[in-house]
């Protein structure tokens, strides 16, 4: 199980943190944006330990800390342009990455209705740092972000988001792992993928930082 909302570790954190919007600064500032050397298949605690993943990382453990503290919580996963990594990564490397990626946000339940939250994902100094970037280039997303993003905490009554960005729905889990085992997920590498990956992830991981520092 990913989501391992009753790990000690996480359910201690969620102790602390108590209410909905702490949990969301925390995940969106203390644990860092950045690709790991598993992917999207970090457990929860494992994603607390590190204090780094990636969105469907820091979603999974927004998730697995809602649960913890007993607020009703999903993932919605879709897939999303793969221009949101164009310039962090090679031109050779972003032509062969498939058209659509396999994304995710929050859904949590507040007064019995569902709200989406998805502006948590980068970490404020990375955030600031990619908003200036991108705004000096005519694209609508790269960096990790587009430039329609927000970074505070909202939560939004439509949960299927109404922008070009995201465009496959691939329903709703409070598991990830039965999402990263169908067939709809399209992030699930091949041994040539996962041997590129293993080469490139910390070359992303230092041009997030250098956007960290711009």
């Amino acid at each position: 199980m990913l989501c391992d909302y009753n790990n000690p570790a996480i359910k201690q954190k969620a102790e602390e943190l108590k209410t909905l919007e702490s949990i969301f600064y925390f995940i969106r500032d203390e644990i860092k944006y950045e690709l790991t050397p598993k992917g999207d298949l970090d457990k929860a605690s494992e994603t607390l330990e590190k204090k780094s993943g990636q969105c469907n990382n820091k979603n999974n453990l927004f998730m697995a800390l809602c649960r913890a503290a007993g607020i009703p919580a999903r993932m919605h996963f879709a897939e999303i342009r793969k221009e949101i990594m164009r310039g962090l990564t090679s031109e050779t490397i972003y032509n062969k990455t498939p058209a659509v990626l396999s994304h995710s946000w929050i859904e949590v339940q507040v007064d019995g209705q569902w709200k989406r939250i998805d502006t948590h994902i980068l970490d404020n100094p990375l955030f600031n740092g990619a908003k200036k970037a991108l705004e000096k280039t005519d694209w609508d997303m790269g960096y990790a972000i587009a430039k329609i993003s927000v970074d505070n905490f909202i939560l939004y009554d439509q949960l299927y988001p109404d922008t070009d960005i995201i465009q496959g729905d691939h329903g709703t889990y409070t598991e990830p792992m039965e999402y990263y085992e169908s067939d709809k997920y399209i992030n699930k590498p091949d041994l040539m993928t996962k041997l590129s990956y293993k080469l490139i992830y910390k070359k992303i991981n230092k041009k997030l930082d250098g956007l960290r520092s711009n």
